[in-house]
């Protein structure tokens, strides 16, 4: 089962904190990227040690590129299953959860192709060997990885002495900057959220996050400057100052679309996904069993992948124009576009004769279409939940912003975000 399912990450830290709030024990060490985010405040991060490599490890291949189409990848963390979705959308992610020996087990074991393992513990355990390594500027590695921490009781004067002399600063800058835009961004063990410390102080260095979108993958976007992390134009695009202010629960890509909108008209906007998109696999049906293609958002036509290319003579009825460029980019002729909803497209084909293949979401909205035309679905991508942000929650309740406009795209954003409220 994933992490998240079974206690998160204080499920490696709970026991270690009770017995420093009674007293058992005087410091507790972590690897730090295995702390949740938000500790409490009676805690302190007394010393961090040097740090190790931060790189992932890929084991059961030479590279991402390299593995088979549709090979399995075994992973539980959603940092990377979105960043190796983000490169290679056809690829299965199934659970892997356990330590280096039990993962490579299964591994052994062929319930997978592949799997990810964190290069500080390879090389702490003598198995630096196993695989290969992968460069952060093209995998971004968790928020701390590589760091080990020592936590005490925060009013504990004689055990931070005792600890301050082992505490590496370089490092501490590096991890505490990552963690920082993690607790920014509301990021917990549901988070693909990566970002990478780059510099060796806090003027010269960079935070360069990663999400499961390439607008957001290492190499993209613009990095964010700061400890806080709070130019992160995920996080919000100007400092909040004017009223009211526009809160865009929408996924990426389409989230820096709307940003960067809002940005250009001055207003004050914040982005807080609700959900990720993650790609289902499907079956595509023979070419001659259809028509015509009907594609109702840009989702719907990057998830339908390689399979669209056999099918390069067939038109596509698209809604919205991002629909509509991206798959004349893919060499498909444009049908019809529009921007009233596929219910809309389909009546305006009353009275005609058409089979029409739709690639959808799991969260479909039903058609109804008009006699003579036929719809086979195929479910392309699903979408899911990310919790509501600690910064989202104080956002909408705050009693001195009289009003928020909040910008829903999709039927799943709102219906996520109704689910947090309640």
């Amino acid at each position: 089962r994933p992490l998240a399912d079974i206690g998160g990450k204080a499920l490696w830290t709970k026991e270690l904190d009770l017995w420093l709030h009674e007293g058992v024990i005087d410091f507790a060490v972590h690897s730090l990227k295995d702390v949740e985010t938000f500790r409490p405040d009676w805690l302190t991060i007394a010393a961090i040690l040097p740090r190790e490599d931060v790189r992932d490890c890929l084991v059961g291949a030479e590279s991402i590129a390299a593995l088979p189409h549709g090979a399995r990848l075994g992973t539980s963390a959603p940092r990377r299953a979105a960043q190796a979705l983000n490169l290679r959308p056809d690829l299965k992610i199934v659970p892997f959860r356990g330590n280096v020996a039990t993962r490579l087990g299964k591994l052994a074991a062929g319930e997978a192709e592949a799997t990810l393992l964190a290069m500080a513990g390879l090389n702490r355990l003598d198995q630096a060997t196993v695989g290969t390594p992968l460069e952060p500027d093209a995998w971004l590695p968790a928020p701390g990885q590589g760091a080990i921490a020592i936590e005490c009781r925060r009013n504990d004067a004689a055990t931070r002495a005792i600890l301050s002399p082992i505490d590496h600063e370089e490092s501490r800058i590096a991890v505490l900057a990552e963690r920082a835009l993690l607790a920014a961004l509301g990021g917990n063990c549901h988070s693909a959220i990566a970002p990478r410390w780059r510099g060796s102080n806090r003027r010269q260095g960079q935070l360069c996050p990663a999400g499961p979108w390439p607008d957001c993958r290492a190499g993209g976007g613009s990095p964010v400057t700061g400890a806080q992390g709070d130019r992160h134009p995920f996080c919000r695009s100007r400092t909040l100052s004017m009223k009211p202010p526009i809160v865009i629960l929408r996924p990426e890509p389409g989230a820096n679309v709307s940003l960067q909108g809002a940005m250009a008209l001055g207003l004050d906007a914040w982005c807080f996904p609700m959900f990720i998109t993650l790609p289902r696999a499907w079956e595509a049906p023979s070419a001659d069993t259809f028509d015509a293609l009907l594609l109702g958002s840009a989702n719907a036509l990057r998830y339908g992948g390689a399979e669209l290319a056999g099918y390069g003579d067939k038109p596509a009825y698209c809604v919205g124009e991002t629909t509509a460029r991206g798959a004349a980019a893919r060499g498909i002729k444009i049908a019809d576009t529009g921007s009233g909803g596929l219910q809309d497209m389909l009546n305006r084909m009353a009275g005609g004769r058409l089979r029409l293949l739709r690639l959808a979401g799991e969260e479909r909205v039903t058609l109804t279409p008009p006699p003579g035309i036929t719809i086979e679905e195929r479910v392309v991508y699903a979408s899911m939940p990310v919790p509501m942000p600690v910064e989202l929650a104080r956002l909408l309740s705050t009693a001195a912003l009289p009003r928020i406009i909040v910008l829903l795209h999709s039927g799943a954003a709102a219906r996520h975000l109704i689910e947090e409220c309640r």
